[in-house]
């Protein structure tokens, strides 16, 4: 059954569940110094809080030598950052997953740990970075007509498929939602909070808040 067509389009909710996790996270997202000094890196509780809340610690398994490891001078993290695109991030990330990732006894191999790291890296440089979700790209595949178990080869495909998004319809409908339902907040944080919207609009068509979506997607 296919997702109603009155489902497809970028809501209120859509940006209001965004607003909230902005203000929630707002001293991560909104850090002015350094990224390897952002709170993320450099505060235990809101590491630890981040992993809980975003439902990825399950999947790193030494959590606080990967967060030393991210913030240390040896890790390219500027050069992640100014990328941008995913591409330099994805030459790291199986490096992390092998170092960092819990051991997964079923299938005994360290866990994939992309979508801890895409998280972080959004938090870091929101305005270039969308977090890789299993219900987006389950959202992302509706919107495309692909079939919603297609599974990215990398990052950079994702955040490529997610940006030419934000380039079509769904796009010019977060702008606008944006401007109407968080006038003040898409103003000073434009971009960074579009991508914040368009991430949850297709967690939402991915079914994540809603079971039913999710077996039409």
């Amino acid at each position: 059954m296919p997702i109603p067509s009155s489902h497809r389009h970028v809501t209120k909710e859509d940006v209001e569940k965004s607003v909230f996790n902005w203000q929630e996270w707002k001293a991560v997202f909104e850090h002015t110094g350094l990224p390897r000094t952002n709170p993320i890196l450099t505060t235990k509780a809101i590491y630890d809080r981040f992993l809980y809340t975003y439902n990825v610690g399950r999947t790193v398994g030494e959590r606080d030598a990967l967060m030393q490891e991210l913030r240390s001078d040896g890790f390219p993290l500027n050069e992640i950052l100014a990328d941008g695109t995913g591409e330099v991030l994805d030459l790291h990330i199986g490096k992390l997953g092998a170092a960092y990732g819990a051991f997964n006894t079923r299938y005994h191999r360290r866990c994939n740990i992309t979508s801890a790291i895409s998280k972080i890296m959004a938090f870091l440089k929101p305005a270039s970075f969308i977090a890789f979700d299993s219900y987006a790209r389950k959202g992302i595949n509706v919107h495309t007509k692909r079939p919603k178990s297609h599974v990215f080869d990398c990052y950079a495909d994702y955040r490529a498929a997610m940006e030419s998004a934000m380039g079509g319809q769904v796009g010019n409908e977060v702008r606008a939602a944006c401007g109407i339902y968080a006038s003040a907040l898409n103003a000073s944080m434009g971009t960074a909070l579009h991508l914040r919207v368009l991430d949850s609009y297709f967690m939402r068509i991915g079914g994540r808040w809603d079971p039913k979506l999710a077996k039409a997607a």
